[in-house]
């Protein structure tokens, strides 16, 4: 089966599937009055068998998101519930619980659930966030687990809205990689950035307009190898 060649479970769960989609990633987050919603889908490498669906809302403080990823072999689901608070003015952290299910026709049906913390720390121009998922390392058989994954991030803030981000990334023992990246904001209405993954390497990039409640997102990335993976995404903020 192609999917099971390329990608190994939940393998798709691990990162952020973009460095500018990252507030979708950790589960410490601003809390905020009123209410977000975000519908997307995307496709990695042109493959329809690798396409992923996704709902992500926020209430305040309160996260909840639910991600399908596959085809009619083989899907990987997961459910995930999440909270946040503030300990200081410039500092939040939050946690997440997920509900994940992996299913292959005339198989199996698997459980599991992970746990993910999370962190942002602001002041001035500089905000550092960090998280660490699959703290519990979830089993999904006696030889299948997902190893603890972890992202470091530094940004930079200019006040032209001018955003440069580093982030450290890496999972359970093997060495970690990076991503590189800025972005600009010159009008309330748009938002373009470009960036670099390091291991593997590939280039992406965003292009995001806010219409009034609404804001429309492309995101993409560049496979030196594979080729082109593309995220839309369309979300409502009042």
């Amino acid at each position: 089966m192609v999917i099971i060649l390329i990608i190994s479970a939940f393998e798709t769960t691990l990162f952020p599937q973009s460095l500018f989609l990252e507030d979708h990633f950790n589960p410490a987050l601003e809390a905020r009055e009123g209410f977000q919603l975000d519908l997307g889908t995307g496709s990695r490498f042109g493959l329809s068998e690798l396409r992923t669906y996704y709902v992500y809302s926020t209430i305040k403080s309160y996260r909840l998101s639910a991600h399908s990823f596959g085809c009619d072999l083989y899907r990987e689901n997961m459910l995930r519930l999440g909270s946040c608070f503030g300990i200081r003015k410039a500092w939040t952290v939050g946690f997440s619980v997920g509900l994940l299910n992996n299913w292959v026709r005339d198989n199996f049906n698997r459980f599991a659930y992970s746990l993910c913390l999370g962190s942002i720390f602001q002041t001035g121009d500089v905000k550092v966030s960090g998280w660490v998922d699959n703290i519990n390392m979830p089993r999904l058989s006696s030889v299948d687990y997902l190893p603890p994954s972890y992202s470091m991030r530094f940004d930079y803030i200019t006040k032209s809205r001018l955003d440069f981000a580093f982030a450290v990334r890496g999972m359970e023992k093997n060495l970690p990689f990076f991503n590189f990246g800025v972005s600009l904001s010159p009008y309330e209405i748009i938002l373009i950035g470009v960036g670099v993954n390091t291991d593997p390497i590939y280039l992406e990039y965003i292009l995001k307009l806010n219409l009034g409640d609404f804001a429309l997102c492309y995101a993409g990335s560049n496979h030196q190898y594979l080729g082109l993976s593309h995220v839309f995404s369309i979300g409502f903020c009042p």
